[in-house]
């Protein structure tokens, strides 16, 4: 008995050694860095106070010069070596159509006139000969007038000819299709010996070398008329950006439409730009037009932000400050003036401050960014 017990204590005292010896020579693993969690967010750049309230729009690009060409006449197209997007100068036959109906029309009105100028030659002699004998009373008047309608029917014949003759040649020169201007092939609609038919577009031909941007505007947003007229708008050359390729130009206020849109009921504003040398813009791109003029910011003298960006908590305001030198966020105390058409005038945020513009009630000092409009930060280059 003394033996077994003497047995169970060993074992106990063995055991624990055993843990004993783990406990100290065991050096446990480090700790795994957690990596700080990543959200995406968009970036607003607070402007000086001249400049604030501004909006950016979006816009479509196109061309300035554009044309739908067609032939004036019907006729199977015997010449067409179109590509798209192929480069044309003015004045260049672009297409053309069979021109032997044509031709032919012109060669038998040609030869009838010269069958009804000989016909009249001798009639002028007979109402010549008949002038003659009406004064020596040799024949009656009755026959000097017969002449004389005869005479007359025969020139104006010549004259419905001749007519027909031009309408021949018209027809004949229409069969060839001309650039009206330089530009680029951007549709073809039919192929070679292939039927075209008169007054149906055949080929789209744009210059690209001028471009358009048309902005709708809200009612809401738009300048009074004697504003955007008076105040060095027209003419203005505004920054615009592509965010589908991530580029800058600038592009000048040139044409307001007065008529709200039947679509949408917004108005019009067209600016006009020219190709930019480092790259290529082409009709249907969208575009965003920077610092358009806004009537809320007419009126104001303080830098305004996206409402959605401003924060409350413990009885103040702040927003989440974006620096690109590190890339982190701080959070920024600021002095709300007023609220109105959902944004918020300040007098504390210097111009060219970067702020989260939505969504900062998720976010923190911790958390790593992903910008969603990186062009933003070129602004500031």
């Amino acid at each position: 008995m003394k033996k077994r017990l003497f047995g169970i204590v060993a074992g106990v005292i063995g055991a624990a050694a055993a843990v004993l010896l783990v406990l100290i020579f065991h050096k446990p693993s480090p700790p795994q860095e957690v990596s700080p969690p990543t959200r995406a967010v968009k970036l607003f750049r607070v402007s000086s106070a001249n400049t604030s309230g501004t909006i950016v729009y979006p816009g479509r690009v196109r061309a300035r010069t554009h044309a739908d060409l067609f032939f004036r006449v019907s006729g199977p197209v015997i010449e067409n070596d179109l590509e798209l997007g192929m480069a044309v100068k003015k004045g260049h036959t672009i297409m053309r159509i069979d021109p032997r109906d044509y031709e032919r029309e012109v060669e038998r009105l040609t030869h009838n006139i010269v069958i009804l100028k000989s016909q009249l030659t001798y009639k002028e002699q007979e109402y010549r000969r008949m002038e003659r004998l009406l004064k020596s009373s040799a024949v009656s008047k009755a026959d000097y007038e017969l002449a004389l309608s005869s005479r007359d029917a025969a020139m104006a014949e010549i004259k419905a000819q001749e007519t027909e003759l031009r309408i021949a040649k018209d027809k004949l020169a229409d069969t060839c299709l001309v650039a009206p201007f330089d530009g680029r092939i951007t549709d073809l609609k039919i192929e070679k010996f292939e039927m075209a038919k008169a007054n149906e577009i055949v080929v789209s031909l744009q210059n690209l070398e001028t471009l358009e941007i048309v902005v709708h505007v809200p009612e809401g947003n738009l300048p009074e008329l004697q504003t955007l007229g008076s105040g060095g708008f027209f003419g203005r050359e505004f920054p615009v950006t592509f965010p589908g390729r991530q580029l800058r130009h600038t592009a000048t206020l040139t044409e307001f439409r007065p008529v709200t849109s039947a679509e949408n009921g917004t108005y019009e504003l067209r600016f006009r730009m020219t190709q930019p040398e480092k790259f290529m813009i082409f009709p249907g791109m969208t575009a965003e037009v920077q610092n358009l003029p806004d009537r809320r910011s007419i009126s104001s003298k303080k830098p305004q932000v996206p409402f959605s960006a401003v924060l409350r908590k413990n009885g103040k305001d702040f927003v989440w400050e974006y620096i690109p030198e590190s890339k982190q966020l701080a959070r920024r105390e600021v002095n709300v003036l007023r609220v109105h058409d959902n944004f918020a005038e300040t007098d504390s945020l210097p111009a060219g401050t970067l702020i989260v513009a939505a969504g900062g009630t998720w976010l923190s000092e911790t958390h790593q960014v992903t910008i969603l409009n990186p062009e933003v930060l070129r602004e500031l280059d």
